[in-house]
């Protein structure tokens, strides 16, 4: 069997302000249960517009791609649209911005939320695999990897063997297992 996960690279998270945290005081279990029923309850009620709007580090993100083209903030703000907002939809122009600006990973994000919206030879995933080309170009085996994936379920084993190649000799070890499993 070929594994075909997404291999995902993560980056470190730039905090602009970071408050002291104070020494912790123990909670009685109750209490806690009642603050987590609250919260989870407020979160339901509320969606993820609060979550957005109560941090200030996600609008100077967002700002900095709308206004600068900066290439991590566009990153950064397609992330948090795609975890923390569970967003793909609004998450893809920003990874597209940033891989235009020269953001290798946002390239490989954008490739995996572009192949997942339609199947093989659809024109989304050709362009798809134009996003995974641009990055492992760079050296990016994530995308590398996640390219050889994509030529495997077309049935191009040699264009997949090639990318899966590439991938290992960039110490991506699910690619290497996997071109193992093709050289069988």
């Amino acid at each position: 069997m070929i594994y075909s996960v997404h291999n995902h690279r993560s980056e470190g998270v730039v905090i602009l302000n970071t408050p002291q945290i104070e020494r912790a005081r123990p909670v009685n279990n109750f209490k806690l249960t009642a603050i987590l029923v609250f919260s989870i309850a407020l979160l339901a009620v509320s969606g993820n517009v609060a979550l957005a709007q109560e941090d200030p580090e996600a609008g100077v993100f967002k700002a900095l791609c709308d206004d600068e083209g900066n290439s991590v903030a566009c990153f950064k703000t397609g992330e948090r649209y795609r975890i923390l907002e569970r967003d793909n939809n609004s998450a893809l122009p920003y990874l597209l911005k940033g891989c235009d600006a020269g953001h290798m990973v946002a390239c490989t994000h954008a490739g995996i939320l572009t192949q997942i919206t339609d199947k093989q030879y659809s024109p989304a995933w050709k362009k798809a695999a134009k996003l995974f080309q641009k990055a492992c170009d760079a050296g990016e085996d994530p995308a590398c990897f996640n390219l050889g994936s994509l030529k495997y379920r077309e049935g191009r084993a040699s264009a997949a063997r090639k990318y899966f190649k590439m991938a290992c000799d960039m110490k991506n070890a699910v690619a290497c297992d996997n071109l193992k499993k093709l050289n069988e």
